[in-house]
This record gives C-alpha cells, sequence and structure tokens, in this order.
C-alpha cells in the first residue's frame, strides 16, 4: 500500500522519467565521472576495489534517497502555489 500520492506518483512507472531530458552539462560530468572511476579501480588490488564498489553504491543509494526528498518538496511547493492563486 501507498503511504501517499506523491509516493504513488514518484514510484509508479508512468512515463515521467523518459520525458526527461538531461542537459548537456548531466551527460558530460556523468562520463567523466565514470571514467574516473573506472581509471581509479584499475589501479586498485581487489580489497580496495570492493570498498571503492562499496562506496559508488552508497553513493548512489544517498542520491537516490535525495531525489525523492526534493522530488516530494517540489511537488509540495507546487500544489501549495497552485493553492494559493485558486484561493485568491
Amino acid at each position: 500500500m501507498q503511504k501517499s500520492m506523491i509516493d504513488f506518483i514518484f514510484n509508479t512507472d508512468c512515463g515521467l522519467c523518459e520525458k526527461i531530458k538531461s542537459s548537456e552539462r548531466y551527460k558530460k560530468v556523468s562520463k567523466e565521472g565514470y571514467e574516473v572511476y573506472i581509471k581509479l579501480k584499475e589501479s586498485l588490488n581487489e580489497e580496495q576495489k570492493a570498498e571503492l564498489d562499496k562506496f559508488a553504491d552508497l553513493t548512489l543509494e544517498e542520491q537516490c534517497e535525495a531525489e525523492e526528498t526534493y522530488f516530494k518538496a517540489g511537488m509540495k511547493a507546487g500544489l501549495r502555489i497552485a493553492v494559493e492563486c485558486l484561493i485568491e
């Protein structure tokens, strides 16, 4: 059971993500970051590689949590603005 309508919108595959275009800056930074990750990983021993992968996984999980929080806050702010416009 979903906690809220905002959770439902965020967690449902409604095609919204496919409509969002990544900026050129995002693509550039993402590519550069991956290249640095691969270069660094190639220079490490197996134990260090495992730690780097764990760090990368935790960083990705942290980003996902932040995106969900920002999405919910943005939805709430947008709805508050819409309600304010309707009551005036």
